[in-house]
């Protein structure tokens, strides 16, 4: 055999190779993919909505988005909108949405549909982990961050079977908005609410002390009680040392033994132990004095008057806090859909099957030249 028939029939042989693995490679699954798409697979529907949340007395927060369940804006405290919009995000594709979609509406039996076909159609008898999976592919949520919306795309193999879902679907996520709302308002004035109760019982509990010492005692204000003493001390003292005075003055002209003088010294003793008896009402080493009476009194007053200040401050925190609380309540508000879809969108017959070509076509080039790299590999 001569060196250019040799030649041809290595051409000829690597021309086969191109075409069977070109052929099984590449044509082989974009084929089966046309088939499937035209023939077998089942027409899927898509509902969509857009919901948006307000709060109370700050109007419309947001507008909503074509597709999805919802969007929750704006948050207790600014700047919280994304966090709060993930959050329902998260629990429109949780286990625990799904758990209570199931007591409304069996979400197998929705999917397990004969129009359905063995790839689109749910597992036989799921456990919840494969029935969540399922759900989540069939539920699609997007955040759209430029409008600060929740987008939902509900599927479904009827029009009307979409759209019920997505219409349960906002029910359970208003529940969990209105629950979480409810929540915040909730701890946030039942705090104010505890210290009101508290200052509350603090002022009675104060009043009752000082009403008791009151009893006990038998004077209503001991600390008036003190200074109309000392007045009466200070007025004793004042003719106590006008008598001397006078005394003195006599006393330059007077025999001691004159019946005035006499008057006068009787009147400056009696001054005196009046004096001292009012000193000792006040002060004395012996027994309880008013001194201390009034000093325990004004102790019990002021805590009496320190319990009503903290009352006043924790009624002006508790409406405070109620204010606070209406104007941060969340409705979520539903703005377009669910819509009914009137025409079949998937499956994408262009896009799977040009999809399904550049993938393989890609996937045959480059097995082919990792075939190529390991022959000339080999040969050297």
């Amino acid at each position: 055999m001569s060196y250019s028939e040799e030649l041809q029939k290595v051409k000829n042989q690597r021309r086969k190779a191109f075409a069977w693995g070109f052929g099984l490679v590449v044509a082989v699954p974009t084929i089966i993919m046309f088939i499937y798409c035209t023939m077998i697979a089942a027409p899927i529907y898509t509902s969509n909505s857009k919901f948006t949340l307000t709060v109370e007395g700050a109007g419309a927060i947001a507008s909503g988005l074509e597709g999805g369940i919802g969007s929750l804006l704006m948050g207790t405290g600014g700047g919280s909108n994304a966090a709060e919009a993930y959050v329902v995000k998260e629990y429109i594709t949780s286990q625990d949405m799904l758990e209570n979609l199931q007591k409304k509406i069996d979400i197998h039996k929705i999917y397990n549909d004969e129009k359905s076909d063995f790839w689109t159609a749910p597992p036989h008898n799921p456990t919840i982990e494969e029935l969540l999976k399922y759900y989540n592919k069939m539920i699609k949520v997007r955040f759209d961050d430029k409008g600060g919306m929740l987008i939902l795309d509900v599927d479904a193999f009827s029009p009307t079977d979409a759209s019920r879902l997505a219409n349960v679907i906002f029910q359970e996520a208003e529940k969990f908005v209105n629950a979480r709302s409810d929540r915040i308002q909730g701890d946030s004035v039942k705090f104010a609410e505890d210290f009101l109760k508290e200052s509350e019982e603090k002022v009675l509990e104060a009043n009752l002390i000082l009403s008791k010492f009151r009893n006990k005692t038998g004077d209503f204000s001991p600390s008036t009680t003190a200074q109309g003493v000392l007045a009466i001390s200070a007025r004793l003292e004042g003719e106590l040392v006008k008598t001397k005075t006078e005394m003195a003055t006599l006393s330059n002209f007077l025999k001691p033994d004159n019946s005035r003088i006499k008057a006068l010294e009787a009147k400056a003793k009696s001054l005196q132990a009046q004096i001292q008896s009012q000193s000792n009402r006040l002060a004395s080493s012996k027994g309880a004095t008013l001194a201390d009476t009034a000093q325990e009194y004004e102790a019990r007053k002021l805590l009496s008057e320190f319990s009503v200040k903290r009352y006043g401050m924790a009624l002006t925190g508790y409406e405070k806090a109620r204010s606070v609380a209406r104007k941060q309540k969340k409705y979520f508000v539903r703005v377009v859909g669910p819509t009914v879809p009137q025409e079949s969108l998937k499956p994408d017959m262009l896009y799977q099957v040009s999809g399904t070509f550049f993938i393989s076509l890609i996937a045959y080039v480059l097995g082919g030249l990792m075939i190529s790299a390991l022959r000339d590999h080999i040969r050297t």
